[in-house]
């Protein structure tokens, strides 16, 4: 996004030659060439390799800005995440949900993990 806004305000300079413009125009050309072609790769790879990774976005209108407590959100959001997580996918939340210390973060993770293993969906498990 960058480098073709800068060649535009580079083109519209005074004092580029023609030979000079071309160049500039071929530069982009091809990197935006190689951008296309890298992407489409990657895209074919993707499909085939994959069967993708199913996701879950839960998200409720429960709070007035940032909860301060994990302990409130988990009440609010465990049920609605319980019922929609994919089995083997993920479930994304809200950012700014909550605002907490490494006290309430590591809280929120060892949630988050029983409730995967619940639905045994705990990778970790041998």
């Amino acid at each position: 996004m960058l480098l073709p806004g800068s060649l535009v305000d580079l083109w519209r300079a005074r004092g580029w030659t023609a030979a000079g413009r071309r160049t500039a125009l071929a530069a982009l050309a091809a990197t935006l060439g190689g951008v296309t072609l890298f992407s489409a790769a990657r895209m074919r790879r993707a499909s085939t390799e994959t069967a993708g990774v199913r996701v879950a976005l839960v998200a409720t209108n429960q709070f007035a800005g940032i909860a301060r407590s994990w302990a409130p959100v988990w009440a609010a959001y465990a049920p609605t995440i319980t019922r929609s997580a994919p089995h083997g996918g993920m479930v994304v939340l809200p950012e700014k949900l909550v605002l907490i210390d490494a006290a309430g973060a590591i809280r929120a993770a060892h949630d988050a993990a029983a409730a995967a293993r619940e639905r045994g969906d705990d990778r970790r498990r041998a």
